[in-house]
């Protein structure tokens, strides 16, 4: 049943308690009332629109989330941010490490970041941000490595100010996966994963 036919069957059952608490002669076989004679405009259901943020359309310029649908990045807007540019970023990686929120992940959304991850920014020089990856930072499917690096590079790169990422483990430089499955140990861009973008 869509959700669409699922509202009016609501708004119709309703109609049928309403009709019956105000004293209407009650029927032995059940007959479907004319819509005109169902008040108060029970059966009109709205036009379908977003049931979260993430659904919407994000605005160009608007920070946003990376996460991942039907092998592509997909993007959500960001939850709210405090604080300065350094304050956001690093909370833009800590909603990222978190994953999809459960009405994200049952409209298909998920992650290719390992479980367990922690995404630490180290701090942004020349537009460049160093995030330091603790915990788990390693997937049983590789195939997904360049989806996880492409997700904290799209998501730190859609804040202003951040063109670039740095990845490092226990202070060493990371070599990263690109889309084609070469490693690259230079500061990686929003446009190397573009074709892992929407």
């Amino acid at each position: 049943m869509t959700p669409r036919a699922g509202a009016a069957l609501a708004a119709l059952l309703t109609a049928a308690c309403v009709v019956s608490a105000c004293g209407v002669q009650q029927r032995s076989t059940p007959e479907l009332e004319p819509r005109a004679a169902v008040p108060y405009g029970l059966l009109d259901t709205p036009a379908p629109g977003p049931t979260t943020a993430s659904d919407a359309a994000v605005p160009d310029g608007q920070p946003r989330v990376y996460f991942t649908r039907q092998r592509q990045l997909e993007p959500v807007a960001a939850p709210p941010r405090t604080g300065n540019g350094l304050d956001q970023l690093s909370q833009l990686l800590t909603a990222l490490a978190a994953g999809p929120s459960a009405g994200e992940r049952q409209r298909g959304i998920g992650t290719a970041l390992p479980p367990g991850l922690t995404l630490r920014l180290l701090g942004v020089s020349n537009a460049v941000a160093r995030v330091e990856l603790a915990g788990v930072t390693a997937s049983s499917d590789v195939d997904q490595a360049p989806y996880a690096v492409a997700q904290i590079v799209l998501t730190s790169t859609s804040l202003r100010g951040v063109e670039a990422v740095e990845l490092s483990r226990q202070g060493e430089q990371l070599a990263a996966p690109l889309p084609d499955g070469t490693l690259t140990d230079r500061a990686l861009r929003a446009q190397d994963y573009g074709a892992l973008s929407r």
